[in-house]
């Protein structure tokens, strides 16, 4: 887990594939140092949160590795249904990516 005020690039280097890194992606925010860090995220809870996660990652990771070691058909078809998963999940994320303005109503909110 990498913790950054500021733009985190850069810090994938040294995370690795797995890694989670915290930072400000976004400009153009003006306020007090607190402030700007509770409203995007940079909080110790958020910092917490995503050292824990990570933790959660790995062991669940390790679960598997057993699995799929002790019980390689049942490791096979929970792989599976991970893949499937995540197919379906970049379908969706490929048919908003593809949406403009003009596909989505108007929001009565903001006239």
């Amino acid at each position: 887990v990498s913790i950054e005020a500021g733009v985190p690039l850069g810090w994938e280097r040294y995370l690795g594939f797995d890694g989670i890194a915290i930072g400000l992606n976004r400009y153009g925010a003006s306020a007090p140092y607190k402030t700007i860090y509770e409203n995007l995220g940079l909080t110790p809870e958020a910092m917490v949160e995503a050292a824990l996660s990570l933790l959660e990652y790995r062991k669940q990771e390790g679960r598997f590795q057993t699995l799929a070691r002790t019980n390689k058909e049942e490791a096979d078809r929970l792989m599976d249904i991970a893949q499937k998963t995540a197919f379906l999940r970049w379908d969706v994320y490929e048919k908003m990516a593809g949406r403009t303005a003009a596909d989505f109503p108007a929001d009565p909110r903001r006239d």
